[in-house]
């Protein structure tokens, strides 16, 4: 057989797939619209009340949990709390909502009112007070939105937690979780001790600091087995500050961008598992980076652009 027939028979083969891929679409297609014609025909509008509806075909009730797994996937934004009534009625159920925004200020029992959120973002979007004008109106917004923070913590399906508040400097509340996975606290005011609770959450994945200026040592991390990317840049953190995490097994990717305080990266020479280092604009010096990259087994990707004491040997 010729290059020109075995082509010619590829894009027939192709053809024919295609084709019945979308006859098989016509035919489910035909299959929904004669189900809902038949329970139509079976149940009337003037059908008493009483009288209790016939289940609904295989293939109509699999188009109905598509729908609603779809409708799972909106976002519900609480911007104030004279608003929050209404906004946790705009479905039936407001259990429903897996993704949801919670404007600083605002109070939400969020255990009783959305137990299955799963993705939590709390941020500060309107003009904020200034505080030498009125520092008790700023100090309720703050202790409200500590106590949504608080009810959070709490969430048994709570996955990806987002804080956009750039004063918040204690997450400590959140030792308690059994189900957060990511925590994003870059750009916040969070400081050593106000991170040491994260030590106890055994299901954290993902460590966000990045720009956290009063962050200096995150050895508390070293405890968190679970931790796959951390991300301390543009931090004050210190070469003491990440001593530990390179016994972390299931660390991959760590970045100290722009960390000017570390110098030496020595301690990750014994980690298994890293494979992403970023040191983009750090102090390390050539030295330690060299050896480092000799004894990683696992190291894919080592960034070092703008790196001070890093020169090329010409």
């Amino acid at each position: 057989m010729s290059m020109q027939q075995r082509f010619a028979t590829s894009c027939q083969r192709r053809s024919d797939v295609v084709g019945a891929f979308l006859a098989t679409q016509h035919v489910c297609l035909q299959v929904l619209c004669a189900a809902a014609e038949g329970a139509a025909s079976q149940h009337p509008r003037g059908e008493s009340a009483g009288h209790a509806a016939s289940p609904l075909p295989p293939m109509t009730a699999m188009t109905l949990h598509f729908l609603n797994t779809q409708a799972h996937q909106e976002r519900l934004s609480i911007v104030s709390q004279s608003s929050l009534d209404a906004d946790l009625q705009r479905l039936n159920e407001p259990n429903w909502w897996r993704s949801v925004d919670v404007e600083q200020g605002v109070c939400v029992d969020l255990g009783a009112c959305l137990p299955r959120l799963r993705h939590l973002r709390l941020t500060a979007t309107k003009p904020q007070r200034h505080r030498d004008v009125d520092d008790a109106d700023v100090d309720d917004d703050r202790a409200l939105t500590l106590l949504t923070l608080a009810s959070a913590a709490r969430l048994k399906k709570l996955r990806i937690l987002r804080i956009e508040l750039s004063w918040l400097s204690d997450v400590n509340v959140l030792r308690i979780s059994s189900s957060l996975v990511e925590l994003d606290l870059a750009g916040t005011n969070v400081t050593d001790e106000g991170i040491q609770g994260l030590a106890s959450i055994p299901t954290l994945e993902v460590v966000n600091l990045a720009g956290c200026k009063r962050v200096t040592d995150v050895t508390c991390l070293r405890h968190c087995s679970a931790l796959r990317s951390i991300d301390v840049s543009s931090t004050s953190v210190t070469d003491s500050g990440i001593q530990g995490l390179e016994w972390i097994p299931s660390l991959i990717s760590l970045s100290l961008a722009f960390c000017a305080a570390v110098r030496s990266v020595a301690c990750l020479r014994v980690s298994k598992s890293l494979r992403e280092l970023n040191l983009l604009g750090s102090s390390v010096s050539m030295a330690a980076t060299v050896k480092l990259a000799d004894a990683l087994p696992s190291l894919r990707r080592l960034s070092l652009s703008w790196c001070g004491t890093v020169a090329l040997k010409r």
